[in-house]
């Protein structure tokens, strides 16, 4: 007598290639023994998630404190990056970096958005970190793929642009009344280069003559004890005069498995990013010089 042979099925899960599973299903399942642990998974977040905040979800305030002092133990630097097209002789524009206005899901319609001017106004990173600057840039370079990361400290030579404002550039725009979302687009998507602006530009350096006792030695990035704090600071600072944005990042692009085993795609967001015009670099260092000076005081400045 012949037994009876199992009939075995092709595991209905996609893999993070894009193409679907190998494996052979378990009996009665519709998925293999990989991804059946990892539908698990992802219900057990659902569940998780949807479940009202408890005692148990909270973190108790000795636990934030421990965090928090964490954070602020040591010396630290704070250091100031943007992107290398920013810092060109003439006003450069990049298939890559576009103004959009800001959507619930954090989807954008790059048919809705517009190409970043670089003329009047730059944008900036301010971050803390105990390596060199120069490293935590690289590494964020490559995180991101495709972005032309540079430091940007006192010494940087940042040209200021004397371009007539068109009517409508700050309607367009709305640079100075709100800085809303930044979209950083795959380069493949737009294969239109936009190149540089065809208008007369004259050039002014925004070199800073003054000395700030908190400059490393290479006068890089700023050094400060309790580092975190001083950032959120600066950061609290620039909000208030300048507001501030997020970068939506298609190099920090991360892809992952719903309930329903289809591949999803989920954007990388960079936030705290501030756009500052040309003009205002030196605010910017004062600013930074005063929080590294009494890092633990919140001291607010008159913002006009």
């Amino acid at each position: 007598m012949v037994a009876k042979q199992e009939l075995k099925l092709q595991c209905n899960a996609i893999t993070k290639k894009g193409t679907r599973c190998k494996w052979n299903a378990l009996p009665n399942e519709k998925v293999c023994h990989v991804h059946i642990k990892m539908q698990n998974v992802s219900k057990d977040l659902a569940r998780r998630n949807s479940k009202p905040m408890g005692l148990f979800n909270l973190k108790s305030k000795d636990m934030q404190q421990e965090s928090r002092n964490r954070k602020e133990e040591g010396i630290g630097n704070i250091y100031v990056y943007t992107y290398g097209h920013m810092l060109h002789k003439t006003p450069t524009q990049t298939p890559y970096l576009h103004l959009a206005m800001p959507t619930k899901n954090n989807w954008l319609d790059k048919s809705k958005t517009l190409p970043f001017d670089t003329s009047e106004n730059i944008l900036i990173k301010v971050g803390y970190t105990r390596k060199r600057p120069e490293v935590r840039v690289k590494e964020w370079k490559e995180q991101c793929g495709h972005s032309d990361f540079v430091l940007l400290h006192p010494g940087s030579l940042v040209p200021q642009y004397g371009r007539k404002k068109s009517a409508n550039s700050d309607e367009i725009f709305g640079l100075r009344k709100l800085f809303q979302k930044l979209t950083v687009a795959d380069k493949s998507i737009d294969t239109h280069r936009l190149g540089q602006f065809n208008s007369q530009v004259s050039v002014k350096m925004n070199l800073t003559g003054r000395r700030y006792k908190h400059l490393n030695e290479e006068k890089t990035c700023f050094v400060t004890t309790n580092p975190y704090q001083v950032e959120q600071n600066i950061h609290r600072i620039l909000r208030q005069k300048f507001g501030t944005g997020k970068l939506y990042c298609e190099g920090c692009m991360k892809k992952r498995l719903d309930l329903n085993n289809r591949l999803v795609a989920s954007i990388g967001v960079h936030t705290e990013w501030f756009l500052i015009p040309r003009n205002h670099l030196s605010f910017l260092w004062d600013i930074i010089e005063s929080q590294c000076s009494s890092p633990r005081k919140t001291s607010t400045l008159m913002i006009f």
